[in-house]
């Protein structure tokens, strides 16, 4: 693992998940936190939706198109998120 000051734009994904996911396990100790892998995954998905759809200025067949689903795939897991998006922003 590299040092501090890696910038992130330089960093693969998954380094920069391992580091957080490292960390946030750091945190927990010998605690564990209930549906931790559901509630990590659901965040993850949230934030890679709602990105699509900023850059998709709020269409979902865009934000689909972004993402490589199938449009009636991302209005379901919008639905199941709870993420509400207008058109626009």
């Amino acid at each position: 693992m590299g040092g501090h000051n890696d910038s992130l734009e330089q960093l693969p994904l998954a380094e920069i998940v391992r580091r957080r996911i490292g960390s946030l396990l750091d945190r927990l100790g010998p605690h564990r936190a209930a549906d931790l892998y559901r509630r990590v995954m659901r965040e993850v998905e949230r934030v890679l939706i709602e990105e699509a759809l900023t850059r998709s200025k709020g269409t979902r067949q865009g934000a689909a198109q972004i993402l490589g689903i199938h449009r009636n795939t991302l209005r379901l897991r919008m639905k199941a998120l709870g993420i509400v998006f207008r058109r626009g922003g």
